[in-house]
């Protein structure tokens, strides 16, 4: 994937300028809106976002299943068995 405004590869995990604005701007309000700070807190947000996307790359997805069972006595039952997917 290439970046329009620049000709290098963009980072797969790379946040939305508009999302980064979002937390940027949260960040500096929680920091009680200091000077001088601008780009190390608009980093610090860019570092969050992609740390969130990676854990969500990460994180294993639980799909519900309907499976017959045979439980006691040969009664047959519908269930939800919970299957766990690696992404």
């Amino acid at each position: 994937m290439k970046n329009h405004h620049h000709n290098h590869p963009v980072h797969p995990h790379k946040p939305a300028h508009e999302d980064i604005a979002l937390c940027a701007f949260t960040l500096w309000i929680d920091y009680g809106r200091p000077e001088n700070r601008h780009e190390a807190i608009w980093l610090e947000a860019e570092k969050q976002l992609i740390e969130k996307k990676l854990q969500e790359a990460r994180a294993p997805t639980v799909v519900y299943m309907p499976s017959r069972l045979g439980i006691n006595k040969g009664t047959v039952g519908e269930t939800n068995i919970p299957m766990v997917r690696q992404p």
